[in-house]
């Protein structure tokens, strides 16, 4: 599958405002509503067209024909915009909206801000004041349900992981304790997407695809250990490595050939600029709300399971957790070569207790 952040769109119902303002000459604000399952009413927010934008500040717009990213230039402007996403970088500073890039009917919208944002930059003498007649009722994020979660049971199939002294495998406990999660969190009524249900082994591309289609609230692989040292005991929660640039050093990455890996276009490859946008935008975007999803549920199964040596929080370059583009952590539930952890793991009872750990880490982060 090419690699498209294009792709990656919020779902919009869309409707004619009330009224405009111009508070920027020939641009307009667009009322554009927003719904999701669960919410009460449609969420208002405002955009603008970029063609209207490019026009009113005399600016370039060219868009990768890998990625479908954004340039847009001009005499003091130089900005990156990838739609679906709500980070951009403007004179090679990255900034957020509060609602992302989208394309409607053919035109790619851009929130107000952005317009706002150019006029600060690149002030124009004609602009008017005026109060906007669009309302926008901007929700609290926490308001949105269902969160979407997606729960990666690893190994699978041909790949049993990790295994015991009397052979039990880290594919089945990791599944189990997934499908464990999946049932409370379904209870509490969020949309759970799994990456495996049976034996299978997805690849490590097939488990991140999935979460760049469905771009959750959060993703979570779930693992046991194992080690020489069958004494070795512990839980243990990875989330990415520190936010890195291009070309930072063969043990940190990201690699010049990682983009590859992510798209088929083996003849047009991303430009310079989209690589570099790219490898920030999946490094550095999520980074510390993995960093806090990972302390969440290693603290929720510290606290359950007072017993279990505390391994502590960590930074790996996990490919799940490095690829996912959204919140991520990878849990080690346990090391199944040791005897006393593997017979633990045999219990339905404990498998359940570690699920349940997870889930209350789960809304810790997420409320």
């Amino acid at each position: 599958m090419s690699f498209r952040l294009i792709s990656i769109l919020t779902l919009l119902l869309s409707f004619s405002a009330p009224g405009f303002s111009e508070s920027v000459p020939g641009v307009r604000r667009i009322g554009v509503g927003q719904y999701k399952p669960g919410q009460q009413a449609v969420s208002l927010h405002e955009y603008v067209q970029l063609t209207e934008v490019q026009a009113a500040f005399r600016l370039a717009v060219t868009a990768d024909p890998v990625s479908g990213i954004l340039r847009v230039q001009g005499p003091k402007v130089n900005a990156v915009l990838c739609p679906g996403m709500t980070r951009f970088m403007i004179n090679g500073t990255f900034e957020e909206f509060d609602i992302p890039v989208v394309l409607m009917d053919g035109q790619i919208m851009v929130p107000t801000d952005f317009a706002s944002l150019l006029q600060r930059q690149v002030p124009l003498p004609s602009v008017k004041s005026t109060t906007p007649h669009t309302t926008v009722k901007r929700l609290d994020p926490k308001e949105f349900q269902p969160r979407t979660i997606v729960l990666d049971a690893g190994h699978g199939g041909k790949d049993p992981g990790a295994s015991g002294p009397t052979g039990l495998m880290e594919k089945n406990v990791a599944l189990d304790v997934t499908q464990r999660l999946q049932k409370l969190l379904q209870l509490k009524g969020h949309k759970v997407i799994l990456t495996r249900s049976v034996d299978q082994y997805p690849s490590l591309d097939q488990r991140t695809d999935l979460v760049q289609r469905v771009q959750p609230h959060l993703f979570l692989s779930i693992h046991a250990n194992a080690a020489a040292d069958t004494t070795v005991t512990g839980i243990e929660t990875f989330f990415g490595e520190k936010p890195m640039s291009l070309n930072s050093g063969v043990g940190a990455g990201p690699h010049p050939g990682d983009l590859s890996k992510r798209t088929d276009e083996k003849k047009n490859q991303p430009s310079k600029w989209t690589r570099e946008f790219v490898y920030d935008l999946y490094f550095n975007e999520f980074h510390l709300e993995s960093q806090r999803l990972a302390y969440c549920i290693q603290n929720a199964l510290m606290e359950a399971i007072p017993t279990e040596k505390n391994r502590g929080v960590k930074q790996r370059q996990f490919f799940v957790v490095r690829w996912s583009q959204s919140p991520s952590a990878l849990v080690e539930l346990g090391f199944l070569s040791n005897p006393g952890t593997e017979g633990k793991m045999k219990m339905a009872a404990y498998r359940n207790k570690l699920a349940e750990a997870i889930y209350e880490g789960l809304m810790d982060y997420l409320y």
